[in-house]
């Protein structure tokens, strides 16, 4: 998370790769990526990267893991809380 911190509005770039994440099998990954998106999204200027950023967090929403559901919805919301490393 620090790097995506570091990278600021470059962060954007990663999207692709962070959005095919979605279906990885591993649930803590995936709560790490609510939070890449969350970041990614408050750092942003760029409206494409922000609309993305929201997207992967509501279908964040369906996820089968409710810690990633809950942190999702969190984020959605503005409260998600950004772990500091």
């Amino acid at each position: 998370m620090i790097a995506f911190r570091k990278m600021g509005a470059a962060a954007s770039e990663a999207l692709p790769a962070l959005i095919a994440l979605l279906s990885h099998p591993s649930a803590p990954l995936r709560r790490e990526l609510v939070h890449a998106f969350a970041l990614i999204a408050k750092g942003s200027n760029e409206a494409e990267a922000v609309e993305q950023c929201a997207a992967a967090l509501v279908q964040m929403q369906n996820d089968p893991d409710v810690e990633v559901r809950y942190e999702a919805m969190c984020a959605i919301r503005g409260r998600v809380p950004v772990r500091e490393l």
